[in-house]
């Protein structure tokens, strides 16, 4: 049972770090991946413009009213937004909700 455990826990590690990677490879630097849950995935994205709570709120807002984001709180103090999203959200479309809502994504976390 301990080795199949530890295979497991290899192959999730490994599905962890392929996904980081792949959110740096596609030009979206400013937006990172967190943690998968049983059905959605979360992302840690760096903001641009938003400087007050009523800018927060209010992405926040906009980012709920998209299909597929199931949660959207965003920290003024880091500047960041932690989107939980289903599965077929892809961080393309996270930046787009964000700058439909009137923000921009960083391009690193830098």
């Amino acid at each position: 049972m301990g080795k199949l455990l530890r295979l497991l826990l290899v192959l999730l590690i490994a599905s962890v770090a392929s996904v980081g990677s792949l959110v740096a490879q596609n030009g979206f630097e400013g937006i990172a991946f967190r943690e998968n849950k049983l059905k959605t995935t979360v992302y840690e994205v760096k903001l641009v413009g938003v400087s007050n709570t009523i800018q927060a709120d209010q992405l926040d807002e906009s980012l709920l009213t998209k299909m597929g984001i199931v949660a959207a709180e965003t920290n003024l103090a880091t500047h960041t937004c932690l989107v939980e999203v289903t599965r077929d959200i892809t961080p393309a479309l996270i930046r787009d909700a964000i700058e439909g809502a009137g923000y921009h994504v960083a391009k690193s976390f830098e």
